[in-house]
């Protein structure tokens, strides 16, 4: 009963799923979610996320979960460059309990900056996010796979698919996409819970789906031909990345095509959505992307979210 939702249910108790829906409904387990938020990289920017989740409402004053049957997705890099980092990370877990409970998820994932805290990378931490933790030796114990942010961490993944779309920090390409979601995943989480994260193709390579910058910054001629047998061999219909910071503080959207899965639909197959939001950046971005469904599935509308703008992509 449970195999065509696995990727949707990663992390949420089964009972309250069964609690949410009759039995003979789990197998359309997706099509109760309304709507999919998606926000990207935060750089220990605290004060902005919360601006932004309470303005979409998708949390209340109070930093409470604020929207029923809807997903949240972050796609990585809430950490360095900013001094929020344990307020955010609290955050989407506290989040993340309150949403299983309204029939939603929040789905945070792993970027390259939580991978090089992880691996002693620690070039970008921001003074007050060292002073947050007490010290260099405390943050160090925190971030290990003994600490408890690092047990949270290690447990998260690099990339998940979410209905029809699938999302990651910088990017998955053809060769990573034939390795297979769920692999790129195990093979990851292998690395980060050993005593010593040694150098690696999956995690630390310009290439990997951590740090992969082609689909948002090589012409179109290059980046959609890659991207089109890309989403055809995952089986979805759109790519949503974070990495890229977008001077214009708006998402960038690429690759307007069919696909072989969706032949009669062209549409925007790429969506950008690091928007600068961290001070770090300057805060240029304020907003997110979001992915509404229609009935049954179908009549998906795509926008672009901001304090005085929303912007129809499909």
């Amino acid at each position: 009963m449970f195999e065509g939702i696995k990727k949707i249910l990663y992390g949420i108790d089964e009972s309250v799923v069964k609690d949410f829906f009759q039995v003979d409904e789990l197998d359309n387990f997706f099509f109760k979610f309304k709507s999919v938020f998606a926000i990207g990289d935060l750089h220990g920017d605290y004060d902005n996320t919360v601006r932004i989740l309470t303005h979409q409402q998708i949390i209340d004053k109070d930093l409470n979960w604020n929207v029923k049957d809807s997903i949240l997705v972050q796609t990585g890099d809430i950490v360095d460059r900013g001094p929020g980092t344990i307020l955010l990370y609290k955050l989407f877990q506290t989040l993340s309990k309150q949403a299983q409970l309204h029939g939603g998820r929040v789905v945070s994932l792993l970027g390259n900056h939580e991978v090089m805290n992880m691996m002693g990378d620690l070039r970008y931490v921001d003074p007050g996010d060292m002073q947050s933790f007490g010290g260099a030796d405390k943050r160090k114990r925190e971030w290990s796979k003994s600490g408890n942010l690092g047990k949270y961490l290690r447990k998260l993944n690099i990339t998940e698919i979410v209905g029809d779309s699938v999302f990651v920090h910088g990017g998955i390409n053809l060769q990573y996409a034939k390795i297979g979601v769920d692999n790129i995943n195990k093979i990851s989480r292998d690395f980060l819970n050993l005593d010593f994260i040694p150098m690696n193709e999956i995690l630390i390579h310009p290439d990997c789906p951590l740090w992969y910058r082609t689909y948002a910054t090589e012409p179109e001629s290059k980046a959609c031909m890659i991207l089109r047998d890309t989403l055809d061999v995952l089986g979805v219909k759109r790519m949503i990345i974070g990495h890229t910071p977008q001077e214009s503080g708006k998402i960038l959207s690429r690759c307007n095509m069919s696909l072989k899965n969706d032949k009669d639909t062209f549409q925007p197959r790429l969506y950008v959505i690091d928007l600068a939001i961290s001070k770090a950046y300057g805060a240029l971005g304020q907003g997110l992307l979001e992915i509404k469904y229609g009935e049954n599935f179908n009549n998906v509308s795509i926008k672009g979210l901001y304090f005085n703008e929303i912007v129809n992509f499909v």
